[in-house]
């Protein structure tokens, strides 16, 4: 519901624009006068009924955010081929989704299925990921032991560690000697 001073502030600055498809009206300040703090128009929304911002449909919501000067209801709005039709966000609301078995609705959770295997104390953890080969293992110790400069051939370490060049070209060498 909006206030007296909402319905005011729009009564006495507000010139009306439009309304979009959920009978929301969207007002600008009368005359399109700049605001001095904000440098622009102010341009704002009544809500028909419960006051909620994804209720605002893509067009009006770029207009409203300044994305663009021509609101809807002055030019002919066509959504892309790619654009799904509007639907507002009801997280929160009464008209939220609530799954079987949600606390909401006071129902038992629902089982799981048969592929579920619990954990249960004193078993060892099973390994998140599967085991190295041999021969990658010998290479990773080989090279993680080392340092950078070490797993380079000498041609390319030289190039690493030289002197020259711009700062630009600098930044992100390795330090070999």
């Amino acid at each position: 519901q909006d206030q007296w001073g909402t319905r005011f502030m729009t009564w006495r600055e507000g010139e009306r624009v439009g309304t979009d498809e959920a009978g929301n009206v969207y007002y600008r300040s009368r005359g399109g006068k700049k605001h001095p703090a904000l440098g622009h128009e102010r341009r704002w929304v009544v809500f028909n009924g419960e006051a909620e911002a994804s209720r605002v449909p893509p067009g009006w919501a770029g207009w409203l955010q300044h994305t663009v000067d021509t609101p809807p209801s002055f030019e002919a709005y066509v959504p892309r081929e790619w654009e799904k039709p509007h639907v507002p966000n009801l997280t929160g609301s009464m008209h939220a989704y609530r799954p079987k078995g949600s606390a909401a609705l006071g129902g038992e959770r629902q089982k799981t299925g048969g592929d579920y295997d619990a954990w249960r104390p004193g078993e060892a953890a099973r390994p998140f990921f599967s085991p190295v080969p041999a021969g990658y293992q010998q290479r990773y110790d080989k090279y993680a032991s080392a340092s950078p400069c070490e797993s380079l051939p000498r041609p390319a370490r030289r190039a690493a560690g030289a002197k020259g060049g711009s700062r630009r070209e600098r930044v992100g060498r390795m330090p070999c000697r």
